[in-house]
Parts: structure tokens; C-alpha cells; sequence
């Protein structure tokens, strides 16, 4: 469940279709009236309390025609982390096994060449005894196979 902790900045939209009521509030001030661990859920039940249309958790549901609080809370988005991915194919990196011939370890994915090309420069001098190639989905831009013994 995510608490009002989660949301550093940014503004909460509250919004009721049955009576027509909009709320906006920052969240630092959310903040200091009601803490760090209040629940998302709890705060929109505390801040659509005064909807004459609300009902009180685990009331019987009403019936058809009756008007119902439809309160819906909406957070700010948070800021993502992961970096968005580049266009294209990647290159992969990947070493062969020696029985059966399939992939047995995929070492890199990079989107630039040079990178892959350094990659498997590193990967050629950490196993000398490993077949290493540089693929772009079937094809193979670069092999370095297995020396003969």
C-alpha cells in the first residue's frame, strides 16, 4: 500500500463525479497536517469525509439509485529511476559452449558498437579459451573462435 511517505512533492487532486467537488493540496502540507505513514486510502477517506454521499467502511452496499461517494484520489507521478532505452537493436556479447554449440553465457547487451566491441575485447582476454561472439539477433558482427589445440 503506498503512504503519503513515498510522495516527496508535487500535488494531490481529489475528485468526487456524484458531487462535483475538486480538491487540490501539496504534499508537504499533507505532510505536516497528517505524517509520513498515513495510507493513500485513509487520506482520501479523511479528505472526502465531509462528502454528504460518503459511507462509512464496511456499510451495507447501497441500493441502486442511491447516490454514492465516488471520491477518486489522484498522486503525483514519481520521478523513475531506470534509464529510458535507447533505440534500436542491442548487441550482445555472449560465449558458446563447447558440446552443444548453443549460448552458454550472455555476457553484455549495449546499444553503441564500440561499447560491444570493447566488451568483447575484455571477454577475449578474460576466457582465451572461450568461442565469444558480437551479435545483433541472428547476425553475427564479430567471432573470435575457439583456438585449436
Amino acid at each position: 500500500m503506498d503512504r503519503l511517505g513515498d510522495y516527496a512533492r508535487g500535488q494531490v487532486r481529489v475528485e468526487c463525479q456524484t458531487c462535483r467537488r475538486l480538491g487540490c493540496y501539496d504534499v508537504r502540507n499533507l505532510h505536516t497536517r497528517f505524517g509520513l505513514e498515513v495510507e493513500v486510502l485513509d487520506l482520501l477517506r479523511i479528505l472526502s469525509a465531509s462528502c454528504r454521499h460518503q459511507q462509512a467502511p464496511g456499510a451495507p452496499k447501497p441500493r441502486k439509485y442511491v447516490a454514492v461517494c465516488q471520491a477518486k484520489i489522484t498522486m503525483p507521478r514519481q520521478p523513475t529511476t531506470s534509464l529510458p532505452t535507447p533505440g534500436g537493436l542491442p548487441y550482445t556479447v555472449e560465449t558458446w559452449n563447447t558440446e552443444g554449440g548453443g549460448i552458454e553465457l550472455q555476457l553484455a547487451e549495449l546499444y553503441r558498437l564500440d561499447m560491444a566491441e570493447a566488451a568483447f575485447e575484455v571477454v577475449c582476454k578474460l576466457w582465451p579459451d572461450t568461442e565469444t561472439t558480437i551479435r545483433q539477433r541472428a547476425r553475427v558482427v564479430r567471432r573470435r573462435d575457439r583456438p585449436k589445440r
